[in-house]
């Protein structure tokens, strides 16, 4: 899987903010819509990790990953190119990895099909893959949208 042509599909051109303050900023606004539907105690808890061993090793093995789960408790683990993808995929990923979190707590599979299924069957929003080699997760203009209502300070 060649890195520069997926840098070139789906990483911003330019970047008005650091990768880390992007991804804080998503983190949130994810975790604001979520309570504010399913108001999960354990959602609270969930915290981003920067700088994961295993989650820089992915990224090497395989350009796609950006993020992941369930080594930690309730612990998002991203490599830091994750604030550099467009918004779409950004939430898209975001929200994939609160899915596995949820499927934790509530199911013993945690499948990548039962994190998006979590999502659209609690939460409302779709998730959908590129349709490329590379696979990336995006949520639609429609449901970023509707996330974007819940930004701090909105």
């Amino acid at each position: 899987m060649n890195k520069e042509k997926l840098k070139q599909k789906f990483y911003l051109k330019e970047q008005r903010f650091p990768p880390s303050q992007r991804i804080d900023d998503c983190f949130f606004t994810c975790k604001n819509y979520l309570l504010s539907i399913q108001p999960f105690d354990f959602l609270n808890k969930i915290k981003i990790k920067y700088n994961c061993p295993y989650a820089i090793k992915d990224n090497k093995n395989s350009p796609r990953v950006f993020a992941h789960t369930l080594h930690e408790p309730d612990r998002i683990c991203v490599f830091e190119d994750l604030g550099k993808l467009y918004k779409k995929y950004l939430y898209g990923i975001m929200l994939h990895e609160f899915g596995h979190i949820i499927a934790d707590h509530y199911f013993i599979d945690h499948s990548e099909d039962l994190a998006n299924s979590i999502m659209k069957d609690f939460f409302h929003l779709t998730i959908k893959y590129s349709q490329d080699i590379f696979k990336i997760e995006f949520l639609n203009k429609r449901d970023e949208i509707k996330i974007n209502k819940f930004k701090k300070g909105k």
